[in-house]
Formats: C-alpha cells, sequence, structure tokens
C-alpha cells in the first residue's frame, strides 16, 4: 500500500512538473508578444498624464514613501519606477527594451529644488531615484547615454502601464485598480454569505468567508490597492481564492486543479517584483486547495493532487524567470547573470554591499515588528495584536481538532492549513537583507497566518460544537 502511494504521489509530482512547464512557456510567449506590441503606444499622451499627475500631487517628487496616504498609496517608489521603465523607450533600442526596460539614470543634479538639505541627497535623488528622475523625464530632459537595461524580474507592471497610461491618467489608473480588488474581495465575502444563506449544509463556507474578511481587513489594502506595483499581484491573488472557493462548490478535477496553480504561479511571476507574490501564493496552494478539497475526497487521496499542484505552481513561477534570463543574456550578454546573482545575493544577505541596509536578528525583528503598519494603514498595534491573537487562539483551535475530530479529513485540513504557513515562516529568514529594507510592504505576507488561525480556531469552535450536540442527542 506505502509503494502504491509513492508511485501516486511520483506520479502526481511529475504531472505538475509537466503542467507547469507547457504553462510557463505558452505564457513567457504571450508575454512576450505583449511586451513588444506594448512600446511606442502614443508616449505624449502618456508623458502628459505623468506631467498632470505630478501637478495634481498624485504622484510626489521628492518622496519614496507617502506612509499613511489612502489616496494616492503607500509605495511612491515602485510607482514612478514602473511609469519611468514605461516612458522611456529610445527608438534605437527598439525591441531590447521589450525584452528588459531601462533604467533611466542622469549625469548631472536637477535643476529643480528637492526639500532634503543634504547636497549629496539631492544629487542622488536628482540622478538616481525614481520620482525625481521621472519628473525630469517627463519634462523633456535628456538622460544620460551610460543605459542600464532592469533584468531582475519580468515586469508584467511595465507593460501594464505602456497600454493604460495613454489612455487614462494616473490616479484613473489606480482607482481602476483599486475599485477591482474592492470587488474581488467583496465578490467572495457575498458568495460565501450566498452559499451560507441558501444551504443548511454550506457551514462549510464559513472558514472561506473569515479568509476574504481577512483579506479585506488586514491585507492594508487601504494603503497598496491603487499601487501599480502591488495592485496586480493582489488581483491575480484574490482571484486564485475566489477560483477555489466557488469551485469547492461545484467540484473541481484533479487537471483543472494542478493546471490552475499552474497559471496562478505563471501570472504570480509575471507580476513579481519581490513584494510577496511568490510565498504569499505557494501558502495559497498549499492551504486553499485542502479546503476546496475538504468535503468531496478522502484525506488520503488529496495528498498527491495537493504535492501535484504545489510543484506545478512552483515550476511555472520559476521558468518564465529562467526563459527570460536565457533571452535577456542572448540580447544584452552573459553579464546578465551576473548582475542577476549578485542582487539575489545581496537580498538573501549572502553577499556585502555597501548601500543596502544589514542587520542580524534583532534588527529583522525590529523591522517587522515596525512593518505590521502595512497591514492596516499604519495600525500597528492593532495588526500585532490580532497577528497574536491568530496564532493563539489558532492553537486552541488545533488541540481541539485532533482531541475531539472522529475523522481524518479534519485533521488532515488542519495539517495542511498549518503546513500552508510555512513559506511566509521561512521567506524572511531566506530574503534576510530584503526583509529588512522592505519589511514595510513585505510584512502583507502575514495576512495568511492571521486567516490560517482565525479558519483553525473556528474549525475547533465547530469541532466542539458537533461533540456538544452529539453529547446532547444521546442524553435525550
Amino acid at each position: 500500500m506505502k509503494g502504491k502511494s509513492r508511485l501516486d504521489i511520483a506520479r502526481f509530482l511529475g504531472l505538475g512538473i509537466f503542467w507547469g512547464t507547457i504553462v510557463a512557456s505558452v505564457l513567457t510567449l504571450i508575454f512576450f508578444t505583449l511586451s513588444y506590441f506594448s512600446m511606442n503606444r502614443d508616449l505624449d499622451a502618456a508623458s502628459r498624464h505623468v506631467q498632470q499627475a505630478f501637478g495634481s500631487g498624485d504622484l510626489l517628487i521628492d518622496a519614496n514613501q507617502a506612509l499613511g496616504s489612502t489616496t494616492i498609496g503607500v509605495h511612491q517608489f515602485n510607482d514612478c519606477l514602473i511609469i519611468q521603465m514605461s516612458l522611456d523607450q529610445r527608438h534605437e533600442l527598439g525591441w531590447k527594451a521589450a525584452v528588459s526596460p531601462l533604467l533611466t539614470n542622469y549625469d548631472s543634479a536637477p535643476q529643480f529644488d528637492l526639500p532634503q538639505t543634504s547636497p549629496t541627497l539631492v544629487e542622488r535623488a536628482g540622478i538616481h531615484d525614481p520620482c525625481p528622475v521621472l519628473y525630469r523625464l517627463v519634462n523633456r530632459e535628456v538622460p544620460s547615454d551610460d543605459l542600464t537595461f532592469y533584468h531582475r524580474y519580468l515586469h508584467g507592471h511595465t507593460i501594464l502601464a505602456r497600454f493604460l497610461l495613454p489612455i487614462l491618467r494616473v490616479d484613473q489608473i489606480r482607482l481602476l485598480y483599486s475599485t477591482l480588488l474592492t470587488a474581488l474581495v467583496m465578490a467572495g465575502v457575498l458568495f460565501c454569505c450566498y452559499k451560507m444563506a441558501c444551504d443548511d449544509r454550506s457551514s462549510y463556507f464559513l472558514l472561506w468567508l473569515i479568509i476574504f474578511i481577512t483579506f479585506a481587513r488586514w491585507f492594508g489594502l487601504e494603503s497598496f490597492a491603487q499601487s501599480l506595483s502591488h495592485a496586480p499581484a493582489d488581483a491575480i491573488l484574490l482571484c486564485y481564492l475566489i477560483f477555489l472557493c466557488v469551485g469547492s462548490s461545484s467540484g473541481l478535477s484533479s487537471l483543472t486543479i494542478i493546471i490552475s496553480a499552474a497559471l496562478f504561479g505563471a501570472l504570480t511571476i509575471v507580476f513579481e517584483f519581490l513584494t510577496g507574490g511568490i510565498p504569499l501564493g505557494l501558502a495559497v496552494v498549499l492551504g486553499g486547495i485542502p479546503l476546496a478539497l475538504h468535503s468531496g475526497r478522502e484525506p488520503g487521496a488529496s495528498i498527491p493532487l495537493i504535492i501535484a499542484a504545489a510543484a506545478a505552481f512552483c515550476t511555472a513561477a520559476i521558468l518564465p524567470l529562467v526563459f527570460k534570463l536565457v533571452l535577456a543574456c542572448i540580447v544584452f550578454g552573459p553579464q546578465v547573470l551576473t548582475d542577476f546573482a549578485g542582487q539575489l545575493g545581496t537580498r538573501m544577505a549572502a553577499v556585502s554591499a555597501a548601500d543596502v541596509p544589514q542587520g542580524g536578528l534583532l534588527t529583522l525583528t525590529t523591522k517587522m515588528i515596525g512593518g505590521l503598519s502595512s497591514l492596516s494603514g499604519r495600525m500597528r498595534l492593532m495588526a500585532g495584536l490580532a497577528l497574536l491573537s491568530a496564532v493563539v487562539f489558532g492553537g486552541w483551535g488545533v488541540v481541539k481538532v485532533l482531541r475531539l475530530s472522529s475523522t481524518n479529513s479534519i485533521r488532515s485540513l488542519a495539517f495542511w492549513l498549518l503546513l500552508s504557513v510555512s513559506p511566509i515562516a521561512v521567506w524572511p529568514l531566506l530574503f534576510w537583507q530584503h526583509t529588512i529594507q522592505h519589511a514595510w510592504f513585505m510584512d502583507r505576507i502575514l495576512v495568511w497566518p492571521l486567516a490560517v488561525g482565525f479558519v483553525l480556531f473556528t474549525l475547533g469552535l465547530l469541532e466542539r460544537s458537533r461533540v456538544l450536540s452529539y453529547s446532547r442527542t444521546s442524553a435525550s
């Protein structure tokens, strides 16, 4: 029996890798085709919209972050960077910028005033920081001839910006993104409420409802939903959660689960900017699929399928980046790999760099505590207490499930939910330096441990209620 189980796992693992490879290959081809056709789409109109954004305060010249802002969003650095890469399309470069976008640089400090007190900071900001650089670019200052291409991501955000900026203002794009995310969260909430209202046996959807409400409150959407950097990946994540939730009521075939996980992984890497999409996506696969399969399969039968879906997600998330690096090496030369490896080593704290913050465990912990503001619009204390409550009461729920549950399916679900938190726990340790520098937005991945904690608590309550109900029935 054990040999057959291992054979099933190996077969499903191979199936996951196969479909992950197919989906990654097809999506990469579509992606670079779209990237090529996104070039040179009325750059004058796009530049005018960016100039209007600086004039109206929708883009800031002098700040990388707009802490506490729920109108223009917190992450101005990435917004300016994405817009700048979408606009800098020097004609002689043509298709090269469709492979890796240009990072605009200047040789000298800007002529306009910046509020920094240090002349060194003013010079650096005007030459390298994306918001003042973008301001100079749209005001027709000629960039440096020293060309720098950004090879380290696929830059799906930049392609979206190339299509949208000629037809929409910056504030309209942000409104579009935030409205989309609001609609997705509420679609999940309303679907769960509808299912529970229409069917007495659908109390199981209470678990999904908890997940969607947790994302509505503790995913920092008020500060990041309007971000050109965060919103596309967040939308893909929420779409996948809705897919699993709806599919759990209608039934999902094994092939559908594997291919959808692969598609989720490929789309996640397209919009990954080291903002948390990969660990959060893998966590959702490991925890969301068992939840979707909970009432439809025996626990043992689900294990190979969950492993296959995780393999499909990881394969489809890795291969598009590999394909991109190979293409970039063909176009730009092997130094692309040197740049990628150097930055990866820096982000993992394996390589020291003078211009990035470093630190030990105390620094990492302090930064992550400070970054809890990203979960709830600078309400750090409330976010911390909510996370602590999820851990404590989630642990209580696990104990109740282990003691009271009479079925392996509930115990199996609790196990997979607990396991799904592992990518969130490992990621800050793996990308140590990146987390220290960017905990102020990376902490958003803690939304999943929050959701899992309260789901486990609810599972414990449901099991206790079932046992008490059975005892009363037996006594009568």
